[in-house]
C-alpha cells in the first residue's frame, strides 16, 4: 500500500485540471501480441484525470517492440521517472487484437512482458495448432 503526501495529491489534482483544460491527456504505451498470428503491436492508452480509467487511444501495428541500441542508450541517460499504473486503472476491454480481432481477454506473458490476446487459449493454457 502506498501513502501519498498531501503535496503529491495536490500536485496530481493540479495536473489533472491542467490536462482537462489544455486537452492534453496522460499517456503510456504497452506492448501487445497476437497469439494466433505471432505478431506484435503497440497500444497507447490515455486519460485526462485520475478519476478516469486509461482507454485505448491508438494502435500501432508497425511498431517493433525491440528497442534499438540507440533507444536503449537514451533510456539509460533519461531520469528514472516511470509511470506506475495499476491494472484496475486500465480499461483493457477498449482494445481488440490488431491482427486477429480477438477481444475476449488479455494475458501478460511472463517471458516477453507483452499483453497477449486470448485467441489460442484453452482454459489456463495456450494451445498450438
Amino acid at each position: 500500500m502506498s501513502h501519498k503526501s498531501e503535496l503529491a495529491i495536490i500536485r496530481e489534482q493540479q495536473l489533472a485540471r491542467l490536462r482537462e483544460t489544455t486537452g492534453t491527456p496522460e499517456r503510456f504505451v504497452v506492448d501487445f501480441a497476437c497469439a494466433r498470428h505471432d505478431r506484435a503491436f503497440r497500444v497507447t492508452f490515455a486519460r485526462f484525470s485520475p478519476a478516469q480509467r486509461f482507454r485505448c487511444e491508438s494502435v500501432d501495428k508497425a511498431e517493433s517492440n525491440q528497442a534499438t541500441a540507440m533507444e536503449r542508450l537514451q533510456g539509460l541517460l533519461r531520469p528514472a521517472e516511470a509511470l506506475r499504473v495499476r491494472a484496475e486503472e486500465v480499461d483493457f476491454s477498449s482494445v481488440s487484437c490488431a491482427w486477429c480481432g480477438d477481444n475476449s481477454h488479455w494475458i501478460r506473458c511472463a517471458k516477453c512482458k507483452a499483453m497477449v490476446c486470448g485467441a489460442r487459449q484453452f482454459r489456463a493454457f495456450f494451445h498450438l495448432p
